[in-house]
């Protein structure tokens, strides 16, 4: 009988250890909607069908931008954005998990967008007042 209880918990703590490695494993996984590298967001550019859009407010956009961006505040991406849904949406922000956020309302509406991450990693060219 004590061997058949030592199996079992060897066994448990066998399976409570993968679920842990599979759990952490899934949570460092990057979304794919990410954008990781130059070469993907070039790629995504090159086919000119896309729209960048700064979703910091729009006091931090007028000061500075990506050139050709708009600003959608990320408090106003919501059921009523009107963005062309043939186009492929490019999101940056100022900190990094609004885009991530604002790219899951957008999917969650129908739109391919693409999270680029924070301003200031950004290597498009950009503007300032």
């Amino acid at each position: 009988m004590k061997k058949w209880a030592a199996v079992v918990a060897v066994c448990v703590i066998a399976l409570i250890c993968f679920i842990l490695f599979l759990d952490g494993h899934i949570r460092s996984e990057k979304p794919e909607f990410i954008i990781s590298d130059e070469e993907t967001l070039e790629k995504l550019m090159s086919e000119g069908n896309y729209t960048i859009v700064d979703i910091r407010t729009a006091e931090e956009y007028r000061e500075r931008h990506v050139i050709g961006a708009v600003n959608i505040p990320f408090d106003k991406i919501n059921e009523n954005v009107e963005l062309d849904k043939e186009k492929t949406i490019i999101v940056y922000c100022q900190e990094g998990d609004e885009s991530n956020a604002a790219c899951t309302v957008l999917r969650e509406l129908g739109y391919e967008a693409f999270d680029l991450g924070t301003y200031n990693t950004i290597t498009l060219k950009k503007e300032a007042k």
